[in-house]
């Protein structure tokens, strides 16, 4: 039988990103306290260091769904869900 997959939140991978950006740990070190994969530990000190010049853009744009349901009267009865991004 499979063992479900774990989720982390993004707080935790943040946690986990940084001490790996810390260096006072081996990657190994890390997995044995976080119980992480050392190689998953590499991927998100990867992406924590290639997002990091973002924090200091001065104009930063973050765009979040925006889920909009259409209603249609008449005899053709619709229901319609759509999802716009906006800033």
């Amino acid at each position: 039988m499979k063992r479900p997959r774990k989720k982390h939140s993004g707080a935790f991978k943040a946690k986990v990103a940084l001490e790996a950006v810390k260096g006072e740990r081996t990657f190994n070190e890390l997995d044995g306290h976080f119980e992480v994969h050392p190689t998953q530990v590499v991927q998100w000190k990867q992406r924590l260091v290639a997002g990091a010049s973002d924090l200091f853009r001065k104009t930063v744009s973050f765009r979040f769904p925006l889920k909009v349901v259409i209603l249609c009267g008449g005899k053709g009865a619709c229901l319609r869900e759509e999802t716009e991004y906006r800033p």
